[in-house]
């Protein structure tokens, strides 16, 4: 299907795509082509450091046609928007490919195994990079011109053992209650800082008819997020607890905040707090689950509440705010490493054209634009210190202020070997009562001894 502007969107044929245990079967992969007709690449370089090559590579028109890999909530019509601008300068189009969300690891980690992996790879910034084999895999991007703009937060979340390995176009941000308070000062309720606190709130909202919390069960990637949330809370007592869950000298199970939170995640499901539909909600209802005002609050990303007001002009969703997920006695926000990055496939026969994507998505004007027609990002604060986000993000401001204990980097971006895709279906069956909650911090535990153990050999 051909639309304006040479915006072609077409899909492709089925995948599979295998798991340790388990077989991925008829995995349906859109694709988005960006450019007029799609042409093939000739060019090969994996010098990330030849200036005179990629100078070479730069203004001229090209017959090459990047591909880029993303989860499929990644891509935006700004992200479209950009690469046009980038092909109408170049030359070079551009090829989104997207996979559904709780398959996109496996994905591209057997692409990669395979070496049939797109030239550019979106994926979680942090210590997550590290399940892409950054050594065999990665591009280092290190001196590349645009690193020496970026923030320092930035840097950080694109940094694995000294090296820059990818660019980060999102923010720092986390996972908390997002609600409304035009809906909490109707029913005289305050912002909740211990879990009975939360209990008294949600049985409220309940009692109004309202489901408190929108819960997309059916997820396997959201659920331990609620694990994920108690991440600085621990660790903020203990700053050598991270280095001590990534060798294995202490377990989940070693934390009892870790396994309380998952009893009281069952506790909110038992109480009907998640309402009835949670295991057969996906991510793809959420707005209009909370736009149309039939669920009151959701463990969410600050600047979602830019996604619902996009949809439902009359929601006021951008007057919403949030508050850390006050379980396990949690009064701090845990966030990630600056979100998603995009990385250079160092096997890729593009290398050049990929490094001029960057340079050109990079630019301060570039990212202006993108920010500002990008509704999930755009009240985010900018990884590059000479480009500015003019839109306030309040839903950030007051999670902040609603945390007295602090905010800090999470399990996902901070501990290596703690892959939250892999846990999902033990919370699944955490919910439909077919495991406890220490049954579930066990299986985390196991899942990651053999990850560390396939790494170390220990």
């Amino acid at each position: 299907m051909t639309g304006q502007s040479g915006i072609t969107i077409r899909g492709e044929a089925t995948m599979k795509v295998k798991k340790q245990h388990t077989i991925l079967k008829s995995l349906l992969v859109g694709t988005v082509v960006i450019g007029l007709l799609a042409g093939c690449g000739s060019k090969s370089s994996t010098d990330s450091t030849n200036p005179e090559a990629t100078k070479a590579a730069e203004g001229k028109k090209s017959n090459v046609t990047l591909t880029i890999a993303a989860s499929q909530n990644w891509i935006r019509q700004a992200d479209k928007d950009i690469a046009a601008d980038f092909t109408q300068e170049t030359g070079i189009k551009v090829d989104f490919q997207v996979n559904p969300d709780d398959q996109y690891k496996d994905v591209i980690k057997s692409k990669l195994a395979t070496k049939e992996a797109t030239d550019i790879i979106y994926f979680q910034g942090g210590v997550s990079a590290y399940e892409l084999l950054p050594a065999d895999n990665l591009l280092d991007l290190t001196n590349e011109a645009w690193v020496a703009r970026e923030t320092e937060w930035a840097k950080g979340g694109t940094t694995l053992d000294g090296k820059v390995i990818g660019l980060n176009r999102w923010g720092t941000d986390g996972w908390g209650i997002m609600y409304n308070p035009e809906l909490f000062t109707k029913l005289n309720l305050k912002v909740p800082t211990t879990y009975e606190e939360f209990l008294a709130v949600c049985e409220a909202i309940k009692a109004a008819g309202i489901i408190p919390i929108f819960e997309n069960a059916k997820d396997t990637w959201h659920l331990p997020l609620w694990l994920n949330n108690i991440a600085y809370q621990v660790s903020a007592k203990d700053s050598s607890l991270y280095g001590k869950l990534a060798d294995g000298t202490t377990k989940f199970a070693d934390i009892p905040q870790a396994e309380m939170a998952v009893a009281q995640l069952k506790e909110l499901a038992d109480k009907g707090y998640l309402g009835k539909d949670f295991m057969s909600n996906d991510w793809n209802g959420a707005i209009p689950a909370l736009g149309e005002g039939k669920y009151a609050m959701i463990l969410t990303y600050t600047s979602w509440s830019s996604e619902v007001k996009a949809k439902y002009p009359d929601s006021n969703a951008d007057k919403w705010e949030m508050f850390p997920a006050p379980l396990a006695g949690v009064k701090s926000w845990a966030t990630s490493a600056g979100g998603v990055i995009q990385v250079i496939n160092k096997n890729s026969k593009n290398v050049e054209e990929a490094k001029q994507y960057f340079n050109y998505i990079a630019k301060a004007d570039v990212l202006l634009k993108f920010y500002g027609a990008h509704e999930m990002l755009k009240t985010n604060e900018i990884p590059f210190k000479d480009a500015k986000n003019p839109v306030k993000n309040l839903v950030f401001d007051t999670v902040v202020a609603n945390s007295p204990d602090g905010y800090g980097l999470d399990f996902e971006g901070g501990v290596k070997f703690f892959i939250k895709e892999n846990y999902g279906q033990s919370f699944q069956d955490l919910l439909l009562n077919g495991k406890s909650p220490k049954q579930v911090i066990d299986f985390i535990d196991n899942d990651r001894a053999k990850l560390i153990k396939a790494a170390t050999g220990k």
